[in-house]
């Protein structure tokens, strides 16, 4: 799968699993979950994104956590597709992973998302460097 593609997928994937259509009953308004509901504007602009994309969205109700948690696997399947296509310019072996604390001094860190790459050998260097210089 291309770049293209994978980002179509990408945003289609987040239309469907995350977006939903949801009512403030005290204002009798509906608009998008990503939207800020006391913002006519930023309500319009919600509604026009999904119009562009042509995207269906979710049906039902979604809470904040659900979402949040679609998002960082969505988002990590992404970026994982894309990280492959680009090894010509990164060469190694990833991981990713959604499930990482660290710890840092007196802080612990929780990303959502956590890339790294595992050590690449003397032979891995010499190859992706001679290439290169071939090129």
């Amino acid at each position: 799968m291309d770049i293209e593609s994978a980002r179509k997928k990408y945003h289609q994937e987040i239309c469907k699993k995350i977006v939903r259509l949801k009512r403030d009953k005290t204002k009798a308004v509906e608009y998008l979950n990503f939207a800020d509901s006391g913002n006519r504007n930023s309500t319009i602009i919600a509604k026009g994104i999904i119009e562009l994309t042509g995207f269906a969205i979710g049906q039902g109700t979604i809470t904040g956590q659900r979402a949040g948690d679609f998002f960082e696997v969505i988002t990590k399947e992404f970026i994982q597709d894309i990280f492959q296509q680009l090894q010509h310019l990164r060469p190694g072996n990833w991981l990713y992973s959604t499930e990482q604390t660290a710890i840092s001094g007196d802080y612990i860190l929780a990303p959502d998302i956590l890339i790294s790459r595992l050590p690449v050998s003397i032979e891995d260097r010499e190859y992706f460097f001679c290439c290169k210089r071939c090129r």
